[in-house]
């Protein structure tokens, strides 16, 4: 009875001193298992890339339309690295508010897109049998040319890239004025309300409220109101928030940002007619 009685606390203590140890192990190797975590994930998502992810096999999901947002978005960060950081902010900023119930990690899937640039024609063939509705297809080139805005002007390289990838698309040249028209601004000569024109040797040119309200509906200057107002009826057709109703809350919220934007252009133009 003694020597059970002696033994006893000895016995606790040995256990106690066992638990604490593996305890210290268990959080001081934590740091090292989350590491090798994400360097497999992001292995795997670079030879995904590497290999091509995207045919028409691939099912539409959620986190698929995010990898292919991030692709292209990928593909125009190559092309001007200038105010990177500001770029993936956008990129985030973006994500959290239009993609909120999204756990996505966009920054490993933006490296590996980074690092194989050769795969846009699948990327747009996929977009195009998944998401079949044009309106679906412009709120990308939305997200695409605000990317290129961030620091206030698109270069001719990014402006190539974003023709290539809405005409990919099928988005024609008379959407694609009007998206980047909803991303203008009017004021002196800065670069900061400016983008370069591919077609022309002019380095960068600002236009007038009126030549960007006239652009965000796709009408030329000298137009009449009648026209005005057809084309109006039309972008209605095309962006009214109540035509992605069966859609998700990103899709619905994008949607009505830009119809504010295209209700106000008319609104001007209904104005100074």
């Amino acid at each position: 009875m003694i020597e059970i009685i002696l033994q006893y606390p000895f016995t606790n203590k040995s256990v106690a001193d066992d638990s604490n140890g593996m305890s210290v192990l268990f959080w001081a190797s934590l740091p090292f298992i989350f590491a090798a975590i994400y360097w497999l994930k992001a292995k795997k998502m670079n030879h995904d890339w590497s290999v091509g992810i995207f045919n028409n096999t691939l099912p539409y999901s959620r986190d698929n339309l995010l990898e292919a947002y991030i692709y292209l978005a990928a593909q125009l960060i190559a092309k001007d690295r200038n105010n990177v950081r500001e770029k993936i902010q956008f990129i985030s900023s973006h994500f959290g508010k239009y993609f909120k119930a999204s756990d996505y990690d966009f920054r490993a899937s933006l490296t590996s897109a980074y690092k194989n640039p050769y795969q846009l024609k699948a990327v747009s063939s996929w977009l195009n049998a998944k998401v079949r509705k044009k309106n679906q297809r412009i709120q990308i080139m939305y997200f695409l040319a605000g990317i290129c805005m961030v620091d206030g002007r698109i270069i001719g390289s990014e402006l190539q890239l974003l023709e290539k990838i809405a005409f990919s698309l099928k988005i024609s040249s008379r959407e694609f004025q009007s998206i980047l028209a909803m991303y203008q601004k009017t004021g002196g000569h800065s670069k900061s309300s400016s983008y370069k024109n591919t077609h022309s040797n002019s380095s960068s040119r600002t236009l007038s409220k009126k030549s960007i309200n006239c652009r965000i509906l796709g009408v030329s200057e000298n137009a009449s109101f009648v026209e005005i107002k057809k084309a109006y009826r039309k972008m209605v057709k095309t962006h009214h928030p109540d035509r992605f109703h069966n859609e998700s809350k990103a899709q619905q919220e994008i949607a009505k940002s830009k119809f504010i934007k295209i209700q106000k252009a008319y609104e001007y133009l209904e104005m100074v007619r």
